[in-house]
């Protein structure tokens, strides 16, 4: 990186002189520097014209790419030292599609008030894509479920246990019970939401048990499941 700020500094002022004066370093450091660079670019990338020094043909091809690196570091720095401070520091969070914002807004709403200069980046997936972008570290943490267990390489804490419950329509037989088993819904008409994690669990359990529950509507979409 010191190459490159010598490297746009002689661009600018065409004297190593100046260029180092600019870059606040020594010019003897200055011209080690550029002759560093040249032997790895593998040719010249400046010559002179009366006084001045301008770039070579090699010097222009590679000035945009180095302007690129060095523009992308700057911002590198700058996150790291937002980072370090606190300010828009980003945090990724997974959620898995059936659970809704009413479970966690609250808390997210005290987590804004507690931490404002926190950004909070919401996505929802599935739990196969969210255990992948967990090991790949493109989210900081996921609310999800896990019926069959995590992978070794994450790390799970309980936050909430939920009732498993049955939804039928206003005058349904069920409405005199006080509780079901699940052979009480066999043979019901059920609504099959494709995408629920918890589905190979519960169609295994019921195959089990031999309880036949009849799907006469399917769809991986939750809001067209409600």
């Amino acid at each position: 990186m010191h190459q490159v700020r010598y490297f746009l500094a002689l661009t600018e002022h065409g004297s190593f002189a100046r260029a180092a004066e600019a870059c606040q370093v020594s010019q003897p450091a200055l011209t080690t520097g550029i002759q560093r660079l040249e032997r790895e670019m593998g040719g010249p990338l400046f010559h002179r014209e009366g006084k001045r020094l301008v770039l070579s043909r090699l010097g222009q091809m590679v000035r945009p790419h180095i302007e690129q690196l060095h523009g992308e570091s700057e911002t590198a720095t700058a996150i790291a030292r937002n980072f370090r401070l606190l300010k828009a520091a980003p945090l990724a969070i997974g959620i898995m599609p059936s659970i809704g914002p009413g479970r966690i807004a609250g808390f997210l709403d005290a987590f804004r008030r507690q931490h404002p200069s926190v950004e909070l980046a919401m996505s929802v997936a599935p739990l196969p894509a969210l255990a992948k972008s967990l090991e790949k570290g493109e989210i900081d943490l996921a609310l999800l479920s896990a019926p069959g267990g995590l992978p070794e390489t994450l790390r799970g804490e309980r936050v909430y246990d939920e009732r498993y419950m049955v939804v039928f329509p206003v005058g349904h037989r069920f409405e005199r019970c006080a509780g079901l088993t699940l052979q009480d819904v066999g043979g019901e008409a059920y609504v099959d939401r494709l995408a629920c994690e918890l589905r190979e669990t519960v169609m295994a359990v019921c195959a089990e048990r031999r309880v036949d529950l009849y799907a006469n509507y399917r769809s991986e979409r939750e809001d067209w499941i409600e």
